[in-house]
């Protein structure tokens, strides 16, 4: 496959992850969801999400970090990519 399929497919990646974002977003607890919307949607930085959350900058990255694991994990069992989901830690959200 040329370098314009390789293009091609990533444009196609973005607007289906546009596409399930809401959905995606609903499975995640309130305290994580509400990280990726003030950092992502409202554009504040992780002392000002920190701030404005009234919980401290490790506890942020720590939301986030869940937040895009349970993330992948929910695309990864939709697209049956059982080799990743395999290698899950049960005890992992």
């Amino acid at each position: 496959m040329g370098a314009r399929g390789r293009c091609g497919q990533g444009v196609d990646d973005r607007q289906h992850a546009v596409a399930v974002l809401p959905e995606l977003l609903a499975l995640l607890p309130r305290e994580q969801r509400l990280v990726l919307e003030v950092l992502h949607l409202d554009g504040l930085s992780l002392i000002e999400a920190a701030e404005l959350l009234g919980v401290a900058v490790g506890t942020i990255k720590s939301r986030v970090h869940r937040a895009q694991a349970t993330i992948r994990r929910h695309l990864a069992a939709r697209e049956g990519r059982q080799e990743f989901l395999a290698t899950w830690p049960a005890d992992r959200p």
